[in-house]
């Protein structure tokens, strides 16, 4: 569960929908388009209001504002659904295993833990790989990614920086 706006928020279920529950009218609403085939593991949120979703489908989908779209054409069929609906994006990117958890910094670096790695992904594309030991969970504050691991009933932070990514 994320937080889009100051009284809307989008729950991921084990059916791969996504739901954004509107907590000033009570409505909730199901996000449609392709959306992931299965359980969705994890959802982040970034101030602008782009939101990204995982999955035990192996993939990362992106969320901007309130609509799953991908950058569309000039003015078609899909730009007027952006505005008025609530879809999928057409694209989206692949991880290499089934993904726990995800974190994004405000420039969009989308961090995804998936058992023993960490990929990064910057506009649909894998750009950094990191291997830890049994990750629990990610998050990102500014310029610093925090990966929480649990080793031998210790947890561990590991605090790096993500510039010139």
């Amino acid at each position: 569960m994320t937080p889009t706006a100051s009284d809307t928020f989008l729950a991921g279920s084990v059916d791969g929908r996504i739901i954004s529950y509107s907590t000033s009218t009570g409505e909730a609403s199901r996000v449609d388009g392709e959306g992931h085939s299965s359980r969705i593991t994890a959802l982040a949120s970034t101030s602008d209001g782009k939101t990204f979703s995982v999955g035990y489908d192996d993939k990362v989908r992106e969320i901007d504002g309130t609509s799953f779209t991908s950058a569309p054409s000039f003015y078609d069929s899909q730009t007027l659904c952006s505005i008025f609906c609530k879809i999928y994006s057409s694209s989206s990117v692949s991880t290499s295993s089934q993904p726990t958890g995800v974190a994004v910094t405000e420039d969009s670096a989308v961090f995804v833990i998936q058992g023993e790695t960490v990929q990064v992904f910057k506009s649909n594309q894998k750009v950094f790989e990191m291997k830890a030991y049994r990750m629990m969970a990610i998050t990102t504050s500014k310029s610093v990614v925090a990966i929480g691991t649990l080793v031998y009933l210790t947890v561990t932070l590991s605090l790096r920086s993500i510039h010139g990514l």
